[in-house]
């Protein structure tokens, strides 16, 4: 009971922090001010720490909440997987099962369970390289992307249908809208109707992650997670052990029916601390008490039994995928004209080594801006964030992405930083130019200012010069050492 409690706060933190994600975590602009803590279950992440740390070589700030967890693990086990990471948890919901019989065959040990190990070291091997591209398997990352960039703007879209089929019923129906409205969706639903590049394929991994759970209990965490086979190898040394006592067992298996780490609890099997998530279900199972946990170093399988040429394998294979991503025609020579990074990103080597892609930016950007990279910035920068104008701009006193950055991929500034209203040069994340042959002024002689009305820029980077003939409309020509590539042209150009 006390288990499944935890797994509900800590279930029901993480769903909380990221819809305030949504909302402003510190003033827009004020550096220095602490903005909610949404980004900490990224914090607490010791995958992110590792990789971070092998690609880049710095340990971002945030993430020393990861030694905590570290510690906790050497200590106690996989209470992580077990009691806190939310995918574990929505795993273990949607994998409960009736067939007790199904269940026991399911949660008994299997080889299988060693794949995660040679994820886990190329997750590594690709860090050695420089790049964070192996984070797309963080257990974490899924959670949220999934959510955040897929089930929430759905379900916020039906929602709003709801309430507008409501509303054009009339009454009593449009009474159940006003309800609905006041009661749920001012405070949990989207404040404007977002939506996502690849939207379908992110929502549609964690689907499958929780369809899987269905087959097998926890089948990505035994099967998949990397960061659950970095926690198995730090619990090796941890002090929990099962102890069985053979004269109390009768060999009825039931440990084995809410078993989530399938570690091998029935008798006349090793136990596999490795592979334990410290749930405590086999001994709560067991009828006849011959199971139970104490605090000692007892021995018992690792867990992490693969040979280790397999291993070396794996941890080659994310090292050697790095270059071959770099060479492919998507990388290309010339960086992509619609890789456009949000303020303040690091220069594209070292933002690809440090980015986890977590979606934190996409789901905080107050204009939908902020997209999953497809084709921009090739593989290794797939699912990366990139600024899509044409969906939304990046607003002049938005300082929002790096505040919830958990990896310093985009560095810190200020409104004052951004706009260069400290003396120095914007932030440039782009430039805006005019397509003549397209633009009705330039084109058809037509009157339209829309580009130079909306510019944000003090003074503004887009212009209007007079035509060739007195009859001829003002032309629009952008002032190239103003601009800072925020889109809003883009944005409102009717063309």
């Amino acid at each position: 009971l006390a288990r499944r409690a935890v797994q509900a706060v800590s279930l029901g933190a993480f769903l909380w922090l990221l819809l305030r994600t949504d909302l402003s975590p510190a003033r827009p602009g004020d550096a220095d001010a602490l903005p909610l803590p949404v980004r900490v279950f990224f914090d607490m992440n010791p995958l992110a720490a590792v990789s971070t740390l092998l690609s880049s070589g710095v340990l971002y700030r945030g993430l020393v909440l990861a030694l905590a967890v570290v510690a906790a693990t050497m200590l106690l086990g996989r209470v992580f997987c077990g009691w806190f990471c939310p995918l574990g948890t929505l795993q273990q919901i949607a994998g409960l099962r009736r067939d007790a019989a199904a269940r026991r065959d399911r949660n008994r040990y299997g080889r299988g369970r060693r794949v995660k190990y040679g994820v886990l070291l190329a997750c590594l091997g690709a860090a050695v390289a420089g790049s964070a591209a192996g984070m797309l398997l963080d257990p974490i990352s899924i959670a949220f992307r999934g959510v955040a960039l897929g089930v929430l703007p759905a379900g916020g879209r039906a929602a709003r249908d709801v309430m507008e089929a409501a509303y054009d019923a009339g009454p009593p129906a449009s009474y159940v809208g006003d309800g609905f409205r006041y009661l749920f969706a001012e405070g949990y639903l989207p404040f404007r109707d977002a939506s996502f590049q690849s939207a379908l394929a992110i929502a549609g991994i964690l689907i499958l992650v929780l369809g899987l759970a269905r087959l097998r209990p926890r089948f990505f965490c035994r099967f998949v997670c990397p960061l659950g086979a970095l926690l198995g190898l730090l619990s090796r040394w941890s002090l929990p052990s099962l102890r069985k006592d053979p004269d109390r067992c009768n060999g009825c298996r039931k440990c084995l029916d809410h078993c989530q780490g399938a570690d091998g609890p029935e008798a006349g099997v090793p136990w596999r601390k490795a592979e334990c998530h410290l749930c405590l279900n086999c001994t709560a199972s067991c009828p006849e008490k011959a199971l139970a946990f104490r605090l000692g170093l007892e021995p018992a399988v690792a867990g992490a039994d693969a040979r280790r040429r397999t291993l070396l394998a794996a941890f080659a294979s994310g090292a050697a995928a790095v270059p071959l991503m770099r060479i492919s025609p998507l990388h290309g020579a010339a960086p992509d004209p619609r890789r456009i990074r949000p303020p303040g990103a690091l220069p594209e080597d070292r933002f690809l080594a440090r980015c986890i892609r977590c979606g934190e930016c996409m789901k905080v950007c107050p204009t939908n801006a902020l997209q999953p990279a497809v084709t921009e910035a090739g593989i290794e920068g797939f699912w990366t964030p990139v600024l899509v104008p044409r969906i939304g701009d990046c607003q002049p006193g938005c300082t929002l992405c790096w505040q919830v950055c958990p990896t310093g991929a985009i560095r810190r500034f200020t409104d004052e930083r951004k706009l260069g209203a400290d003396g120095r040069p914007p932030l440039r994340i782009g430039t805006a130019r005019i397509d003549r042959g397209a633009c009705l002024p330039w084109a058809n002689g037509v009157q339209c200012i829309v580009c130079e009305e909306f510019c944000p820029t003090s003074p503004k980077a887009i212009r209007l010069e007079i035509g060739p003939t007195p009859d001829a409309p003002r032309l629009p020509v952008v002032d190239l050492e103003r601009c800072n590539g925020c889109g809003a042209c883009e944005k409102v150009c009717p063309l």
